[in-house]
């Protein structure tokens, strides 16, 4: 049984709770893709500074510096909030983002760039933790777990219209794809009216709240979780075996992204099936299946953590497998919309894990920690990728993507194995609990 209590409660009162999620979910479009933006972008980026030395390993760096040093600035993030305030620096980081993004409209120097794309990831680093720990003070219980469905889908919805976008601007000139990071700008007054400072809507009551989560009434429930700001949890942490798995989750799935948004470009060009407007296509599907395997969590019953992993690779397994002998567009397509699934569900359910496992005093910090492990994902995926593209290479059977999808498909053996032996044996652990805060 778990208890939940609420001491010297403060009530959140949002004037236009609609057009408050509404701009968290358009900053949300902003963040986990914003270094791929321009992935379609790169053959192009590449040939325009060919006459740079080492041009083709500087490249990919272009995407992944932005996670790299979202990686170095994030523990200092939880600092800076505290005493700049998260709607102040939620504010000044949808101008950075701008500035930042659209380096390459007017930069003529590679390592200009460069700088621009660290401006980026500042911004990027503070959005995607506001955005987070902002949707989490606002909202409990159930509506925060389907609110963050639809965070992470509209995570996913935003890299499938700027990356199609991207697509078919990289077409006409290279410089172009740039101009879609100003795109924060739009964002910034709805965000200046709709996102209030927690201290600026609440309206402390010292009342004591007890909630016996076994025997109350739902509504009972729902009502003292939406009102209480601060809600302690009785409850037990979650041992650190399964703690690490929750946060390697997130980890995995951008590494898969990232092989999918760097290495498809290229393969693209190998297979000869198309342009850059073909990757951005093809990326977009995978992050529309994505977007829809978000709504799908936050829609759904809450789905058994065991079931969310066992997803995620056999997904994944799936569409790698289909894209190493795919000789057309179309299979591409099917595998990477695989692929976007499975990583969608994956990113959905550990945004909703975190807060909900996370005590109220260090929420910021489990998602900071998250944000880190997302990032390193991304910035670590071309370093893990590419000596296997060099020992593989793309060509089926044995390619690069034929060795991802078999590794992919024996973890999921495993996976189902351990589920199946620990229910056997009626241990209590991530892969037979019904819920993550079980």
């Amino acid at each position: 049984m778990s208890t939940y209590k609420a001491e010297n409660q403060t009530y959140i009162f949002l004037k236009n709770p609609k057009m408050t999620k509404t701009v968290l979910l358009l900053s949300g479009m902003l963040t986990i893709m914003a270094g791929a933006l321009i992935s379609p972008d790169l053959p192009r980026i590449q040939a325009y500074f060919a006459a740079v030395p080492s041009i083709a390993v500087i490249t990919p760096f272009i995407l992944t510096i932005v996670a790299l040093s979202i990686i170095i600035v994030s523990p200092f993030i939880g600092g800076l909030i505290g005493k700049v305030g998260k709607r102040r620096i939620f504010l000044v980081s949808l101008v950075l983002y701008a500035i930042g993004g659209s380096g390459g409209l007017y930069l003529d120097n590679i390592w200009a760039i460069m700088v621009s794309r660290v401006v980026l990831a500042v911004a990027v680093g503070v959005l995607t933790v506001c955005t987070m720990t902002l949707a989490a003070d606002y909202f409990h219980g159930n509506e925060r777990r389907e609110f963050m469905g639809f965070l992470s889908a509209s995570m996913s919805l935003g890299a499938a219209i700027f990356i199609f976008a991207s697509g078919y601007l990289a077409d006409i000139g290279w410089r172009l794809p740039f101009m879609l990071y100003l795109f924060s700008l739009i964002i910034l007054p709805f965000a200046f009216l709709f996102i209030p400072e927690i201290k600026e809507v609440t309206k402390k009551r010292t009342k004591k709240v007890t909630v016996e989560k076994d025997s109350a009434h739902p509504m009972q429930q729902r009502a003292a979780l939406l009102n209480a700001d601060t809600v302690e949890v009785d409850k037990q942490a979650p041992p650190k075996s399964e703690l690490i798995l929750i946060f390697v989750l997130p980890f995995l799935s951008m590494v898969f992204l990232y092989i999918m948004t760097v290495q498809m470009p290229f393969y693209v060009e190998v297979l000869a099936v198309g342009s850059s407007f073909i990757s951005g296509i093809i990326i977009t599907a995978m992050n529309i299946l994505q977007t829809f395997a978000g709504i799908f969590y936050g829609r759904s019953v809450e789905i058994k953590p065991a079931h969310i992993l066992e997803a995620f690779f056999l997904f994944e397994s799936l569409g790698f497998l289909i894209i190493s002998i795919a000789s057309s567009t179309l299979f591409l397509i099917i595998g990477a919309s695989f692929c976007g699934f499975g990583m969608g569900i994956t990113i959905a359910a550990s945004s909703t894990w975190v807060p909900s496992i996370a005590p109220d005093k260090d929420r910021d910090k489990y998602i900071i920690v998250l944000n880190m492990m997302i990032y390193s994902g991304q910035f670590l995926s071309p370093i893990i990728a590419m000596p296997f593209v060099n020992i593989f290479g793309y060509s089926a059977p044995y390619g690069f993507f034929t060795q991802v999808g078999i590794f992919c498909l024996s973890i999921f053996i495993i996976t189902v194995l351990t589920s199946l032996i620990s229910s056997k044996k009626g241990r209590r652990n991530f892969f037979t609990v019904r819920s993550i805060t079980e």
